[in-house]
């Protein structure tokens, strides 16, 4: 059965691959009339695919934001929010970053789980209030990534912090 016009299309790649079925939006048209198409993503079957692309249909996003690093929204978080906060806070997200959260700076924003998150602040840290720091700057980078639609929930009100 066949996609309404403009709805995108599935299709499968040629080859042995992992995720051989490719969901494609058309963006536009180029001066010649030939198609401008974004690759929503690859995935392992037909049916992810059309999946990904109705769940896109159903709440269109903007898909290079998708593919937006944690080290990239970091940066845009901290351009709007140093501004408005004082300088020994400033000082502790800065620290907090550079020492525990860096590790995720060139990952997509949205393929890091709550539980890397998790497993990185309990063993980087030896007490609660920098534990409970990590998590607070954490929560404030992906509530400015809900805001602007870069991911779709707050993965970070689930994390557990241990206690010693």
């Amino acid at each position: 059965m066949r996609n309404a016009n403009g709805y995108g299309t599935v299709y499968k790649l040629s080859g042995k691959r992992r995720r051989p079925y490719v969901a494609r939006i058309t963006v536009g048209w180029s001066p010649d009339g030939k198609q401008l198409c974004q690759t929503i993503g690859y995935y392992a079957t037909k049916k992810e695919a059309q999946i990904a692309l109705a769940e896109y249909n159903k709440n269109p996003y903007d898909v290079g934001t998708r593919k937006a690093t944690f080290g990239e929204i970091y940066e845009r978080w901290a351009a709007e929010a140093y501004a408005a906060v004082a300088e020994r806070t400033e000082q502790g997200y800065r620290h907090t970053y550079k020492n525990c959260l860096s590790v995720f700076a060139k990952r997509p924003i949205a393929d890091i789980k709550f539980n890397e998150f998790e497993m990185v602040i309990n063993n980087r840290y030896p007490n609660y209030g920098s534990r409970h720091l990590a998590k607070t700057l954490l929560k404030q980078i992906y509530s400015y990534a809900q805001k602007y639609d870069i991911v779709s929930d707050n993965k970070i009100q689930y994390i557990n912090i241990q206690y010693l």
